[in-house]
């Protein structure tokens, strides 16, 4: 999929981007859909703290708490593709992963889901 790029709000939107053509291409086919936001929170939970991040926010200028904010648009349209015809089971399962990122996240991390 989309593992491996460098910039993790690069690689969010580009889970956005895939989770936008899965749907288009195939609509009944949904199994993209979870993975990608697992990686997407995943991502965001181990590289917005990493030191190549940091370093890139300081050279650009950018305040954690703007940058968090940009975040927010790809997390919310990866839930909408998530949730839109979804399962009871499967809106369940997307409860208890967001359960587990709050578990394991900091403030700025809560800030982004709540956006």
């Amino acid at each position: 999929m989309v593992r491996g790029i460098g910039d993790p709000l690069v690689a969010a939107y580009a889970r956005c981007y895939l989770c936008r053509v899965g749907v288009l291409v195939a609509p009944s086919i949904r199994d993209h859909l979870m993975p990608c936001f697992d990686d997407l929170l995943l991502t965001f939970t181990s590289q917005i703290d990493s030191e190549s991040t940091q370093l890139s926010l300081t050279v650009q200028r950018i305040a954690v708490p703007q940058y968090i904010v940009l975040y927010a648009p790809a997390l919310d349209w990866v839930l909408s593709c998530l949730a839109h015809g979804a399962t009871e089971a499967l809106l369940d399962t997307v409860l208890q992963v967001g359960k587990l990122f709050f578990y394991k996240c900091d403030i700025c991390a809560t800030c982004l889901v709540l956006q």
